[in-house]
């Protein structure tokens, strides 16, 4: 099980009596494209830690059928800036630290597989 999964049954676990939102669901079953579908339906969840966290993860694992890393980079930086006193504030800030790594090595390779293009013309 993922520790992101596991951690969003610990947080849903915790909070029991409160009513479980469609999204939560969506999250914790890995049902990403939902979450973000849920997500981009409802302005209002801009402004809901939880809503913000769950889409920015689902953006950001490469395994994801909705994985962006752009835009869970976004999603992560507005994480940050609005919720600096979040339980989450450090995981999410490894996390975004990670997709930056990412992206920085994915432009290295394909400038590299542009370079090794040009040198196989050459031979």
């Amino acid at each position: 099980m993922s520790r992101f999964v596991f951690l969003s049954l610990a947080a849903l676990g915790a909070c029991a009596s409160a009513e479980i939102r469609p999204m939560d669901r969506y999250f914790v079953e890995g049902r990403y494209e939902e979450v973000v579908r849920a997500f981009e339906a409802d302005s209002s969840l801009w402004s809901d830690e939880d809503a913000v966290y769950q889409v920015a993860v689902a953006r950001s694992l490469p395994d994801s059928p909705v994985y962006e890393r752009a835009r869970a980079r976004a999603l992560m930086d507005q994480f940050l800036t609005s919720f600096p006193d979040s339980e989450r504030w450090a995981e999410v800030r490894y996390l975004s630290a990670l997709v930056e790594e990412i992206m920085r090595v994915q432009e290295e390779a394909d400038g590299l597989e542009t370079e090794a293009a040009a040198l196989s013309e050459r031979v």
